[in-house]
């Protein structure tokens, strides 16, 4: 941001001049009394912006405080056979609750509690720490807790279970750890082969006292089914093959009940050694799954159930000969050119095209039908055409094409800042049909021909491509470049930096598309956000809501502390340099080098080089209507996208909106 910075500077450097100081240099601008204003409105939104940001961050505080709660439950086999792995547990609780902490970040609580439990014929069948934050309190009480010899291998499992539902669940995130190496009583939980197993170890004893224990059937599913309506993620630690069948039947009766997976609920069972290190290792692995598990299906997330009368059904054929594209349907349209000045504020322009459409789509998404359209000169597009027919609407159009510009210009202030990872958006209008069957609005976008990946979505999904870093660390600084106010998400598109179909989150809900899901999305996007090598170069704050996050420390905190990908994982390193751009007028994939990052960097767009020859040669001059700084613009540019001359300058631009950049009011 060196720019903004020296604007910062100016602005300092005028407060600290007299009046007749100031008198006397505005009268040797020659008049530019104007251009003064809007440089120092630009250094005044800096500061703007960045005490939005600090004060978002606050907030972000208060709800990391009331979202990043989790209670910790350890179910424990307190019978003589579990004796070092409980001596283990006591030398382990605190690094345990420790590094929960800094796995969760700033915000964090911890609540911890026990349940030791034993067999029938024990003097003391159950004994129960109820969860607290005072993990000395935990420690006591596992100091004092004694094993008991058993007189068959199987132990009351379900009688453990039982009272570990009846615990006082309150946080966030719930995880419940049964450690056992012993099975239930009742026939359900082992079978022919555990029987040589259990008395090769345990020649005096018999496998089971009970094996006909009525709460191996109604008891068992019940305590099943309550973990799940209690939003409870399930760990077992499996310290011996006699509990194999017992985990199996676990998970299947979580696995059938409703809820599981729409609360994004974990059923893990791991085999941890009887090395205590690798108790902390399986212990903390499974909390940081289920924590993120937690949270990012916690997601207000945009889902749509449509009747089939309401939905479009068409037939695909994915297959495009554009050599055949003269056969197609001759349509004439009105394309809607939109775009953004600085601020809030979009301007558009509307100009007649006709374009030969096939009938059939090439592609679709969950949202919308993608048709192969070709232009009179021979241009090759995309019509985006939404399934539902109640999103087929005007609005609903320049909605989506409002929101890729405000995106492109994002990207183009990212690019600026980090040019070897430029990225772009792709143009993109809305049309409206008089006579088309499919649809009366749509939008269209250039066609850029490659593999479409899907790199994040407006909820917190991200996929393991190289290219979702570079879509993260983007998404990380529209948030920051905002004040915190804006951010851009569900990024898709071709070779990591040619991106299209974006939703915008912003703080005013009911901007932009119907995508935006206001602070819960941002919030989605940090809980799944792990800072990579870009995030640091860009110098972006963390957010409170990020797993791992320390507010008093360099942004680099949430690269090593996060949960689940070690330091030097390729996120953590970052994305690789960007190697492809599309010409922003006629789609032509370019390999890019040093003149592309500089022709960004100046022009906030990159050409091919007949592109840039045309647009060099109808390059003209006019004058701000309001300051009459000269203005340079392309007429070839203008013809092309179908928008207008430039009436007023960038900074002018900037110097009429009282909110920061790209901030809906």
């Amino acid at each position: 941001m060196t720019e903004l910075s020296d604007l910062t500077n100016l602005e300092e450097g005028l407060r600290d001049l007299s009046k007749e100081q100031l008198l006397a240099l505005c009268l040797q601008t020659n008049g530019s009394t104007r251009r003064r204003e809007s440089l120092r409105a630009s250094a005044s939104k800096m500061k703007k912006a960045e005490s939005m940001l600090d004060a978002e961050i606050s907030e972000s505080m208060i709800r990391a405080k009331e979202t990043k709660t989790i209670d910790v439950a350890f179910v424990v086999d307190s019978t003589t056979s579990m004796r070092g792995r409980i001596e283990g547990a006591k030398e382990k609780i605190t690094e345990i609750q420790r590094r929960i902490c800094k796995t969760v970040g700033v915000g964090a609580t911890v609540r911890m509690a026990v349940v030791a439990y034993r067999d029938y014929k024990s003097s003391h069948p159950l004994e129960v720490q109820e969860f607290t934050e005072d993990v000395e309190k935990v420690l006591r009480f596992l100091q004092t807790l004694r094993v008991e010899f058993g007189h068959d291998s199987c132990e009351d499992v379900i009688g453990g279970l039982q009272r570990a539902v009846q615990l006082q669940w309150e946080a966030k995130t719930r995880i419940m750890y049964l450690m056992s190496d012993s099975p239930p009583h009742g026939r359900r939980f082992y079978d022919a082969a555990t029987q040589p197993f259990v008395s090769k170890r345990f020649s005096k004893r018999n496998l089971d006292d009970h094996p006909d224990d009525p709460k191996q059937w109604e008891p068992t599913d019940n305590v099943m089914s309550h973990t799940v309506q209690l939003r409870i993620h399930f760990v077992g630690l499996q310290y011996r093959g006699t509990c194999k069948k017992m985990f199996e039947t676990f998970s299947n009766l979580r696995t059938s009940q409703k809820g599981l997976q729409e609360d994004g609920l974990q059923t893990l069972v791991l085999g941890p050694s009887n090395d205590t290190d690798d108790f902390v290792k399986c212990v903390l692995k499974s909390t940081s799954a289920s924590l993120k598990s937690s949270l990012t299906h916690g997601a207000t997330a945009m889902k749509q159930h449509l009747s089939s009368d309401d939905t479009l059904n068409l037939d695909e054929t994915v297959e495009i000969h554009w050599k055949m594209c003269q056969e197609w349907p001759l349509v004439q349209v009105l394309a809607t050119s939109v775009d953004v000045q600085w601020g809030s504020k979009t301007k558009t322009n509307t100009t007649v095209h006709r374009f030969h459409i096939r009938e059939k789509p090439f592609a679709s998404g969950r949202m919308r039908y993608a048709f192969p359209a070709v232009s009179e000169d021979g241009q090759r597009f995309v019509i985006k055409v939404h399934k539902s027919k109640q999103n087929q609407t005007a609005d609903a159009a320049l909605a989506d094409a409002e929101t890729q510009a405000f995106a492109r210009q994002f990207a183009v202030a990212f690019s600026r800042q980090v040019p070897e990872y430029s990225i772009q958006f792709l143009e993109v209008w809305k049309l409206s049909f008089q006579r088309w069957p499919v649809a009366r609005y749509a939008t269209l976008e250039q066609f850029v021909p490659g593999r479409y990946e899907k790199y994040t979505s407006n909820a917190g999904y991200k996929s393991d491509s190289q290219g979702s870093v570079l879509a993260e660390a983007f998404s990380h600084f529209t948030w920051q470049y905002s004040g915190g106010r804006v951010m851009v998400t569900d990024l898709q598109g071709f070779c990591q930096s040619i991106l299209t179909d974006p939703q915008i989150h912003c703080k005013k809900k009911g901007s932009f598309s119907r995508g935006n899901l206001g602070i819960d999305g941002m919030d989605q996007f940090f809980h799944s956000h792990q800072c990579n090598a870009l995030c640091q170069q860009l110098g972006l704050k963390p957010s409170p809501m990020q797993l791992g996050a320390d507010l008093d420390s360099d942004p680099a905190s949430v690269v090593s502390s996060a949960p689940g990908t070690p330091a030097s994982s390729a996120g953590a390193r970052g994305p690789s340099p960007s190697n492809q751009l599309a010409c922003d007028l006629c789609s032509a994939i370019l390999s890019v080098g040093p003149s592309q990052f500089e022709m960004m960097s100046t022009r906030g767009a990159v050409y091919c080089n007949t592109c840039l020859e045309k647009v060099t040669a109808s390059e003209s001059v006019i004058d701000c209507q309001l300051c009459k700084r000269p203005i340079k613009y392309s007429m070839h540019v203008v013809q092309t996208k179908g928008s207008a001359p430039p009436a007023t300058c960038k900074g002018c631009e900037m110097a009429e909106e009282s909110e920061w950049f790209l901030v809906p009011q």
